[in-house]
């Protein structure tokens, strides 16, 4: 739809809302409603995005359903409006799918610069259904012989460059998806606000992307994944403090060109290594980063015990020992006073009989004597006859496969019924899809585990949208999901690095991110050493009514 416009835009003042006065000044206040934000709110408001978070500064990371939004009103008429001069000559553009700023400004004969003046919230790609003020120049200019009778350019189906500013804390597209290469790595720059001149720091990224390959293997694909989720993390901060460089090398799987890049200036100077899982490349740059005291993060190795005689390694994986000790730590908190029972299929997988055994002999340390059900192939209601009605249980079973959580599920789903008993299960779980995660709200499962997505949760659709916009494709399924990882692990660095004056420091705060939390602490190996480990764990419930909800 094209309107030319000749009228002001609206005040806030003629949207009636209502009014408050705060410490004898009088402001207009807005209540937030689902689906709002900062895009929408600033059109309908005819207010600057930028005046708005000057008034509401908490805005700047995110808004949610409930929040209230304040206005002065004594500066109705001053600087927070940018209502269009009356007698302006603008049109109204309505973007369509597939439609670029390249093609709308060849079809109206003005340059994409000219776009961006007048809109600045899309300097980075476009949205369909968004509404563009297109300026109209005088008759007589030359550059506007190319209008006519309003019809759009035609432009690639394909393009999936797209603004959006409803996004998981203010994500929007940074550029156009550019394709990483193996010769000239991708570099990110966060724009700095500070006035004086700081350290200039850097994170790099050093994974096996194996762009050379003809057939890219999946791993490979799951590290560009990661990549890229890191710089949505990059892009969501880009306007929040210091510059931060984001420099990305493909390994080629080699420790010989790894050897090669450690050499090199950009490497040296970084502020923080983002390594790859195999344990000789791992070493390597290890071995190189100590000598110029650059820390190196290990997410993908979990099994890797380099942290504890390197003081430059940050292990990001909570250790598979300090795991099982905060699960039962949590377990025995949440269910006290309830006797567990451990459940084994003499003819299954029991996978998990580690952890089985450890809880077994924590409870007996305590003097609770925990009650041992073995069956073959399938649990049976009449397995359960010896548990006595007056005694609260909680099941523990001893595999987290789903076929096997089949083979039991059923019965206790029946045996449970209205009474006060409780399972508590495994990361394995959090994949359960379709019928299974439905009996898990059933049961009221518990769960522990390193990494835990919330798929319903906004904040996760609102990052899976803006990884669809910025690179026309869902992440791939993995467990953690290796985009979403690469978003919450650049969220930690960047927001650490910029809270300890361009110095990565690994303790000085936990982040809580969209499937990872990060809590570093020195191991308790007494070693000056040692490096730094990841301490954090997910306890998740799955309630009754559907919700799901992370409870330590």
């Amino acid at each position: 739809m094209l309107l030319v416009i000749l009228t002001a835009a609206p005040y806030i003042a003629a949207l009636e809302l209502p009014k408050k006065d705060i410490n004898g000044t009088e402001y207009y206040y807005y209540e937030v409603k689902r689906g709002d934000t900062l895009f929408s709110l600033s059109h309908r408001l005819g207010i600057t995005r930028e005046m708005l978070i000057k008034y509401n500064p908490a805005a700047a990371d995110v808004i949610k359903t409930g929040d209230v939004l304040y206005f002065p009103v004594e500066d109705n008429d001053d600087d927070v409006f940018e209502p269009i001069e009356p007698g302006g000559k603008l049109i109204l553009h309505k973007v369509k799918k597939g439609e670029s700023l390249y093609g709308i400004s060849k079809h109206y004969g003005i340059s994409i610069d000219d776009i961006i003046a007048i809109n600045p919230m899309c300097k980075n790609g476009l949205k369909a259904g968004m509404t563009l003020k297109i300026p109209v120049r005088e008759e007589g200019d030359e550059s506007n012989d190319n209008i006519t009778d309003g019809s759009h350019a035609a432009v690639p189906e394909n393009n999936n460059s797209e603004c959006d500013d409803n996004r998981y804390d203010t994500i929007v597209p940074l550029r156009q998806t550019a394709e990483l290469t193996p010769v000239n790595p991708g570099i990110v720059e966060v724009e700095t606000t500070m006035v004086e001149p700081r350290k200039n720091p850097s994170i790099v990224v050093m994974l096996p992307f194996m762009l050379g390959d003809e057939d890219i293997s999946r791993q490979s694909r799951l590290y560009t994944d990661f990549y890229k989720g890191l710089l949505i993390a990059a892009d969501t901060l880009s306007n929040r403090g210091d510059s931060i460089k984001i420099i990305a090398y493909d390994t080629e799987g080699s420790t010989e060109r790894i050897t090669g890049l450690m050499a090199g200036d950009d490497v040296k100077n970084a502020s923080v290594i983002i390594a790859p899982e195999d344990v000789s490349q791992l070493e390597a740059i290890a071995r190189h980063a100590i000598e110029e005291e650059t820390y190196v993060v290990n997410i993908f190795n979990i099994k890797d015990s380099l942290y504890l005689t390197n003081p430059v390694v940050l292990q990001a994986n909570l250790p598979q020992a300090r795991m099982y000790e905060k699960a039962v730590d949590a377990l025995e908190a949440l269910y006290d006073g309830y006797t567990p029972v451990f459940l084994t299929n003499t003819s299954g997988r029991n996978e998990k009989e580690s952890f089985v055994n450890y809880a077994r002999q924590r409870y007996i340390e305590k003097g609770i004597a925990p009650v041992d059900i073995a069956y073959e192939g399938a649990l049976l209601a009449s397995n359960l006859n010896e548990l006595a009605d007056s005694v609260r249980y909680v099941f523990i079973p001893s595999s987290g496969a789903l076929a096997e959580f089949n083979k039991f599920s059923h019965v206790l789903k029946n045996y449970i019924g209205s009474k006060d008993m409780a399972v508590f299960g495994y990361p394995d779980w959090t994949a359960f899809r379709g019928d299974a995660l439905a009996m898990l709200h059933t049961l009221g499962a518990t769960i522990y585990s390193r990494f835990y997505e919330d798929k319903d949760s906004l904040s996760s659709r609102n990052l899976n949208d803006a990884f669809v916009r910025w690179y026309g494709r869902e992440m791939l399924e993995a467990v953690p999901v290796y985009g979403i990882l690469g978003f919450d692990l650049g969220n930690f660095l960047i927001r650490n690095i910029r809270n300890n004056d361009g110095t990565l420091v690994p303790d000085a705060a936990t982040y809580s991110g969209a499937q990872s939390s990060f809590g570093f602490i020195h191991p308790d190996s007494g070693s000056d050493s040692s490096g730094f480990v990841n301490d954090e764990i997910y306890i998740i419930r799955y309630n009754g009514d559907g919700r799901t909800q992370r409870i330590l």
